[in-house]
């Protein structure tokens, strides 16, 4: 493994500096000098909450990984009380090193229609314990109109909920502009999964575009379907009309904007289709 939480990092960090007696963090530690190491531990364990693992949040890493130095350390300090240091390093270095110590997961398989619980597995070396990630796309059977109906609207509920997630990240500079798509990506992608997995996921696609282009729509922008009737409503409140030839203006720098952002859109297309990010 080549990561750690910050938190062990820093519990096994105050313990080195308590047990050698040092200054701080980033004390010169020479070559042959001899420190007392505290005792090995599990990590944290790695949990990703549901809304994460759907998409509707980003996940923030706070594992820090090992640089060479650190990796050489990890080896050599590997179930040792004492070390007599083969390099020169400092405390916060040989914290990182310690720290990297197995990392336990706990999982829930479904194996035959029942689920089976897994605790406390232990990676190897190279964080792997046995499984093999896959994608499988699983269709939800539905037995009547109502269940239809029901099944329909759960899948429109989430993946409104998902844009709409992703929407506010793109606001607040969580997702970056650079990982916005448009039309050109669209077409790409949708021929794709038709060519690769029939009409059927094709037609599936095209209501995700619905979906998205109806959100989009009723955004409260000014020469988009959701402005007009944001003024419309402010119109109401303030029991005043604003007037035309204002609207108008505000009406044409919009969509300017809109017009400069679609093009930005295609660029961040056609760059991401020659790079082969999708």
């Amino acid at each position: 493994m080549m990561v750690m939480f910050q938190s062990d990092r820093d519990r096994v960090l105050t313990e080195i500096i308590k047990l050698n007696n040092l200054k701080d963090e980033n004390e010169t530690l020479l070559k042959g000098q001899k420190l007392y190491l505290p005792k090995t531990f599990k990590e944290e364990k790695f949990v990703v909450d549901e809304d994460t693992s759907k998409g509707f949040k980003t996940y923030k890493n706070k594992q820090i990984k090992l640089n060479k130095k650190e990796l050489a350390l990890n080896k050599e300090l590997r179930g040792k009380n004492s070390v007599l240091l083969a390099f020169e390093t400092t405390p916060i270095s040989l914290a990182n090193a310690i720290s990297d110590n197995y990392k336990p997961l706990d999982m829930v398989v479904l194996r035959n229609g029942k689920k089976v619980e897994f605790k406390n597995l232990i990676p190897d070396s190279n964080g792997v314990f046995g499984i093999r990630t896959t994608y499988k796309q699983f269709d939800t059977k539905v037995n009547s109109p109502k269940d239809a109906i029901s099944a329909t609207n759960k899948y429109i509920i989430d993946n409104t909920r998902l844009m709409l997630s992703g929407l506010c990240q793109l606001i607040t500079g969580k997702i970056s502009m650079n990982d916005m798509h448009g039309i050109v990506a669209i077409t790409k992608i949708g021929g794709d999964i038709i060519e690769k997995k029939g009409f059927m996921d094709g037609l599936l696609l095209t209501s995700l575009i619905s979906i998205n282009l109806a959100i989009f729509n009723i955004l409260p922008i000014p020469a988009l379907d959701g402005g007009q009737l944001f003024f419309l409503i402010l119109e109401k409140i303030t029991r005043r009309k604003f007037d035309e030839s204002v609207m108008e203006k505000v009406n044409s720098v919009f969509f300017y904007a809109l017009l400069a952002l679609m093009i930005f859109i295609v660029f961040n297309d056609i760059s991401a289709i020659i790079t082969k990010k999708f």
